[in-house]
């Protein structure tokens, strides 16, 4: 801290003070005495700005009447928003998980730990979408965005090609969601769950279960919309499957969130975050094919704007 200089005056001090807050320069003031007289030091704590704030204070002891100074309204409304900010911090402070997300314990992540079991479960009742038995077939079909073998079939006998959608709006809404739960191998299975422990504990720690879910199911949809209405040549097509869509969803969220919020308290490190964008990048090569490229976009950026509401939610809450 730097000491600004002396006023005599109480009123005028707080009058000051508050006009170089909504400068954003954060000033105190320490009452004292000279030669038996009360007097009133002014503090500012980023002595970066000691230059500006000389010139702001030196204009103010020209004329500290000034209407320019009639800022109390303002000041309280900055100070009671970083009340706000400062008891939003402190309450995710208290939820975040110790060592970061391989910290988290399964009972202390419901939902997370349930999505996995759900998919993996799924995936071996449909033989990883090549079904074997009765039951795996009719799973297998009524999860997809779309009848895979319907659709299919309507292709090769050069039907017109069905909306991708042509089955959400029969009111098979589910199906919207429900292909993140299918995979096609046991590694895309295993890849996806390990990161939708690690993202997803970390969130539903930090914001709760409800939280997490409202998350799954936006950026889940959002996903398969993108991919489902992408044009072929990037890729798009109704049997995508994989949770990869909500996964890049939640890298999103983790990844913006401290970029807006610097007391959040988790970020992923910057070499994570490198890799993972170099990963979605090079899917999108003809190095790899047969993958989700418009899902992972759709999901990615879905994550993303949800952080201004949930900003917002947290702000309300504290």
């Amino acid at each position: 801290m730097r000491r600004l200089g002396q006023l005599a005056d109480e009123a005028q001090a707080a009058r000051l003070i508050d006009y170089l807050l909504t400068q954003r320069i954060e000033a105190t003031c320490e009452a004292d005495t000279h030669a038996g007289q009360p007097v009133y030091d002014i503090w500012i704590r980023d002595e970066d700005r000691l230059p500006e704030a000389l010139r702001h204070f030196q204009t103010f002891q020209a004329n500290p009447n000034d209407a320019r100074y009639d800022v109390q309204r303002e000041a309280k409304s900055i100070r009671a928003q970083a009340e706000q900010d400062f008891r939003r911090r402190v309450k995710l402070r208290r939820r975040a998980p110790v060592g970061g997300p391989s910290g988290l314990m399964s009972r202390q992540t419901p939902l997370t730990i349930g999505f996995i079991l759900t998919a993996v479960v799924i995936g071996f009742i449909t033989n990883f979408s090549r079904p074997r038995t009765p039951l795996g077939v009719d799973v297998y079909r009524s999860m997809m965005l779309v009848d895979p073998f319907q659709y299919i079939e309507r292709i090769r006998a050069n039907e017109p090609v069905p909306s991708p959608l042509e089955w959400i709006q029969r009111g098979q809404v589910w199906r919207l969601l429900s292909p993140a739960l299918l995979h096609g191998n046991i590694m895309h299975l295993a890849f996806n769950m390990l990161a939708m422990y690690s993202l997803g504990g970390v969130i539903e720690r930090l914001h709760g279960s409800r939280f997490l879910l409202r998350l799954i199911l936006w950026t889940g949809v959002i996903a398969m919309l993108t991919q489902a209405i992408a044009p072929e040549q990037l890729g798009g097509t109704p049997l995508a499957l994989g949770a990869s869509g909500v996964i890049f969803g939640l890298f999103g969220y983790l990844w913006i969130r401290p970029m807006v919020d610097p007391g959040y308290p988790v970020r992923i490190p910057p070499g994570n975050v490198a890799f993972i964008l170099g990963f979605m990048i090079l899917c999108m090569t003809p190095m790899i094919g047969n993958i989700a490229n418009a899902a992972h976009v759709g999901g990615l950026f879905a994550g993303m704007v949800v952080i201004p509401f949930q900003r917002w939610q947290d702000t309300s809450d504290s």
